[in-house]
C-alpha cells in the first residue's frame, strides 16, 4: 500500500468546516442544512476518532476509511449495510488487522492515492480521499448507491477541491483490480453535474430504473406571479411535469415550507403538474415502483419497467439476486438429491 506524508490538496484544518453558511437567495435552502449537518459530523466525527486513537493500549498511526473517512470529508452517507457506529480502519494486510472494541479493519493492498488529514488541536487524524474510500467500500453497496455515493462525492468535492467524473476514471484506469470495480466502472456512465442531495440522485436513479427518460435536473422556471425565476429539483419540461423532494428541512423551517408551498401551488396555476416525493418513497422496491408509475401516468406514457439502453447497468443488483436465488435452489435440489441415494 502506498502512503505520502502529505494530505491530499491543502491540508484542511477542522475550523474550516463550522463556518456559519449564508443564505441563498431563496431563503431557507435546504441544501445549506444539509451543509451544515455534514460540517457539524465531520466536527464530531473528529473529536471521536481522536478519543479512540487516544484509548488504544498500544498507539498505532491509524488511518480511517469506510464511513467514518466519508464523515470526515464532509460526504453524504450511502445506503446500506456498513455499521455507522463503528470505526472503520485501513490494513494493508490481513496481518495488520487487530481485534479492537468499536472497530472495523478494512484490508486494501490497491492504490489509495493521496491520504488526507484533519487538525484537531495539537493531534492530526489521518483518512482516505473521497475517491479512496468509495472503491473500498463499492464491494458492500448496491449498484444505485456506488453511483449515489460517487456524485455526493462530486458535490462535497464543490465546495472544497473539485472532483468530477475525470478523477474517478482516473483511479478506475490503474491496473488495480478489486473487488466492486464493476460498479465502479458501470457508475461512470450516471455521473455529470452533481445534483443538490443523494435523494434527488436516488430519485434520478428510481425513473431511470424504470425506463423514463432521464429528467432535467435544477430547471429554471419564470413565475411571473412570484417575481422571479425558480429552480425546481427535476423536471420534464416538455410534458410540464415538476419533481419535488421534500427533506426534514423542508418541514422544520417554517419560512421554507411556506415559500415552497407558494412556489408550487404558482407552478399549478402555470399549470404544471407537480409531484412531490419523501425519503420514504425509496424505503423498498415497491414504493418505489409506484412513485415511477405516478410519473410515467403524469407523463401519459406507459412504464416500461425496464431501463433504456444507456442505463441497464441499474439491473445489475436484480441479475446478482436472481442467480443467488437460482444458485440456492441448485444447492437444495442436489443436497435433497443426495439423500434419496
Amino acid at each position: 500500500m502506498q502512503r505520502t506524508s502529505t494530505p491530499y490538496g491543502s491540508e484542511t484544518e477542522l475550523s474550516e468546516s463550522l463556518h456559519t453558511l449564508p443564505d441563498a437567495a431563496e431563503s431557507g435552502t435546504p441544501r445549506n442544512y444539509l451543509r451544515q449537518s455534514l460540517a457539524d459530523t465531520r466536527q464530531n466525527t473528529a473529536q471521536q476518532c481522536l478519543s479512540f486513537s487516544a484509548k488504544l493500549y498500544k498507539p498505532r498511526n491509524l488511518v480511517f476509511t469506510g464511513i467514518t473517512a466519508l464523515k470526515l470529508n464532509a460526504v453524504e452517507l450511502p445506503w446500506g449495510n456498513l455499521p455507522q457506529e463503528e470505526f472503520h480502519i485501513l490494513a494493508s494486510a490481513d496481518s495488520k488487522r487487530s481485534h479492537v472494541s468499536s472497530a472495523h479493519f478494512m484490508v486494501w493492498t490497491h492504490s489509495t492515492g493521496k491520504m488526507q488529514s484533519i487538525s484537531v488541536g495539537d493531534s492530526r487524524i489521518w483518512f482516505t480521499d473521497p475517491i479512496t474510500t468509495w472503491a473500498i467500500i463499492a464491494k458492500f453497496l448496491s449498484q444505485v448507491e456506488v453511483i449515489v455515493l460517487a456524485d455526493a462525492i462530486c458535490r462535497a468535492g464543490a465546495r472544497s477541491s473539485p472532483i468530477g467524473k475525470q478523477d474517478f476514471q482516473d483511479y478506475l484506469n490503474l491496473d488495480d483490480r478489486f473487488i466492486g470495480k464493476r460498479k465502479c466502472n458501470d457508475a461512470m456512465q450516471f455521473l455529470g453535474a452533481p445534483l443538490d442531495s443523494s435523494m434527488e440522485m436516488r430519485c434520478v436513479m428510481a425513473l431511470l430504473r424504470y425506463g423514463l427518460e432521464r429528467p432535467e435536473t435544477g430547471y429554471p422556471i419564470t413565475v411571473a406571479t412570484l417575481g422571479r425565476t425558480v429552480h425546481v429539483d427535476m423536471a420534464y419540461p416538455e410534458a410540464r411535469v415538476i419533481i419535488e423532494y421534500d427533506g426534514d428541512a423542508h418541514r422544520l423551517d417554517k419560512k421554507q415550507h411556506r415559500w415552497d408551498e407558494r412556489k408550487r401551488e404558482a407552478l399549478r396555476a402555470m399549470g404544471y403538474t407537480v409531484i412531490v416525493v419523501f425519503a420514504d418513497t425509496f424505503s423498498d422496491e415497491q414504493h418505489t415502483k409506484a412513485f415511477a408509475e405516478n410519473v410515467a401516468r403524469a407523463l401519459g406514457v406507459e412504464l416500461p419497467g425496464v431501463p433504456l439502453e444507456p442505463y441497464t447497468a441499474l439491473l445489475n443488483d436484480q441479475l446478482l439476486a436472481e442467480d443467488r436465488l437460482r444458485q440456492r435452489k441448485c444447492r437444495a435440489r442436489k443436497k435433497h438429491g443426495s439423500r434419496l441415494i
